[in-house]
């Protein structure tokens, strides 16, 4: 009980001197372990360096049942260098079996597989890491997702299901995954909001956000069909308008969508998502947009007895392109997220009149 790994480096090379990489997992925590389990920390020095495992840089074993005060994988550099730059792979970033650990901050770069895989772990926090990204901003394309989750329940991505928090405060940022972004392959409630996740996929069309194992899926009537997150239908926008005439290359441009959910009766957080181009590429059954830019947070609420609503939400677009799309997720009350959602074509923005005063929701 009450371990603490910090200022360590596994594999890579020191001094000109190569270090072997672990044939099983560089830091593995599980078995009895109990009490404070710290691997890392918020200062420079105590950051653990991790690359060269065979299998696991960090391995969390499913008998450790914790929570984030506790449990904690917190500013590491795994998969990479002490500069940040230089790839030192191993074969999955972070394997998390256990459950009720924070995985926070951390870079995770250049593994051969996911960078984070919560494989069967429950009621995980993964906040504020950068996946697939050194710290000199080029990319290093990695085989796997983002995060992969398989079998695991009530694990949040980025924001929390019930959170009302606008903006990337808590986002993770995903990109140059081969697979894509953050696949939830199977289990249910896991929340998965605000996070910055494009470019992934050899073409940069990988699905952002994917539940099940079929790539995209499309919305069903009343959504009824049972899987991962419960295969929660997204919301499909109506008409963009904006507020005011925005010049040509205005950023940071305000906005009004009009949107409908079509899903089971409950009260659902809606986040928008602004991209540069919408993808209708080999994973896609419709076209798609990706989350360049978070551009707001709204909520609705269907009623008892019907399985539609009708909603405007206030956003902010990064910019005014003719490429540029928002599109939408939906996220129910038990955290439940659906997939990244069809494309609203700035093109066909409006200006609007009712509010061209400025004033808006």
């Amino acid at each position: 009980s009450n371990h603490v790994i910090a200022g360590n480096q596994f594999g890579g090379t020191v001094g000109g001197i190569a270090l072997p990489g672990a044939g099983l997992n560089s830091v593995s925590i599980g078995v009895n372990a109990s009490g404070s389990l710290i691997v890392g920390g918020l200062n420079v020095a105590d950051r653990n360096v991790i690359g060269g495992a065979s299998f696991g840089g960090i391995n969390v074993q499913s008998t450790v049942v914790s929570s984030p005060d506790k449990c904690q994988i917190v500013n590491n550099l795994i998969g990479v260098g002490p500069n940040g730059n230089t790839a030192s792979p191993n074969f999955t970033g972070i394997n998390l079996s256990g459950s009720g650990c924070s995985i926070y901050a951390n870079r995770v770069v250049g593994n051969s597989q996911d960078a984070i895989w919560i494989n069967g772990g429950d009621n995980n926090i993964v906040q504020r890491n950068i996946l697939g990204i050194t710290v000199n901003g080029s990319g290093v394309f990695n085989s796997g997702y983002g995060v992969h989750i398989s079998g695991g329940n009530g694990n949040v991505v980025g924001t929390s299901g019930t959170s009302t928090i606008s903006g990337t405060l808590l986002a993770n940022t995903i990109s140059y995954m081969v697979d894509g972004g953050v696949l939830a392959a199977s289990g249910s409630n896991n929340s998965v909001r605000s996070n910055l996740i494009h470019d992934n996929g050899v073409s940069g069309d990988a699905l952002d956000i994917d539940l099940g194992t079929s790539g995209a899926t499309a919305n069903d009537a009343n959504d009824p069909d049972a899987g991962a997150n419960n295969l929660q239908n997204f919301p499909l926008i109506g008409k963009i308008y904006y507020l005011g005439t925005p010049a040509a290359n205005d950023t940071n441009v305000a906005a009004i969508l009009t949107a409908s959910l079509n899903s089971l009766p409950g009260s659902y957080r809606i986040d928008a998502y602004f991209s540069n181009r919408c993808d209708n590429g080999a994973f896609h059954v419709t076209g798609r947009g990706h989350a360049d830019a978070y551009a707001g947070t709204g909520s609705v609420t269907i009623p008892a007895g019907s399985n539609n609503a009708n909603f405007s939400l206030y956003v902010h677009l990064a910019n005014v392109l003719s490429t540029g799309v928002v599109s939408l997720t939906a996220t129910d009350t038990l955290g439940n997220t659906s997939e990244i959602g069809s494309c609203g074509f700035l093109s066909n923005a409006q200006t609007d009149k009712i509010f061209a005063d400025g004033f808006g929701p």
